[in-house]
């Protein structure tokens, strides 16, 4: 049995009424690691999606718009280690196309760039926080604008 765990995270998109977007970041927070899901499965990497209001089990598979990757065309990890605490993506590029697209919502899938492999029964596995009950865990699409 392969068992796959995918995080997903969307943002409403502020109107930012003719400010030019600078920079954005995605920033989630990890909470808590068991076992040796880095050395199994690789790094969490980041997928641009548009899932649009939807949130059901095909967002967890669709939707991919693409997998954030730097000049060299490797995806980029938004964490590499079992180090807890807050981890940060640049994201600018994928927000400024949603604003472009006419999107209301920037949407991203977090996930290991290896599904787990067959006898990985959740033995190893990171967890993300993903609400906004504890405030400075809360997962965030930060924005730098300046105002026309």
């Amino acid at each position: 049995i392969k068992r796959t765990f995918r995080a997903i995270y969307s943002f409403d998109l502020p109107d930012l009424a003719g400010a030019r977007l600078v920079s954005a970041r995605l920033s989630v927070y990890q909470r808590f690691v068991q076992g040796r899901p880095f050395n199994i499965m690789g790094n969490l990497v980041v997928d641009h999606i548009n899932m649009g209001a939807a949130y059901n089990n095909a967002a967890w598979a669709a939707f991919t718009i693409a997998t954030i990757r730097d000049a060299d065309g490797e995806a980029v990890p938004i964490s590499d280690s079992s180090a807890l605490g807050r981890k940060t993506l640049e994201v600018t590029a994928q927000v400024k196309a949603d604003i472009l697209a006419g999107r209301t919502r920037s949407q991203y899938r977090v996930r290991f760039e290896l599904d787990a492999p067959d006898g990985v029964l959740g033995s190893d596995l990171v967890n993300l926080t993903s609400v906004k009950a504890i405030p400075f865990q809360a997962p965030e699409l930060i924005l730098t604008v300046v105002e026309p």
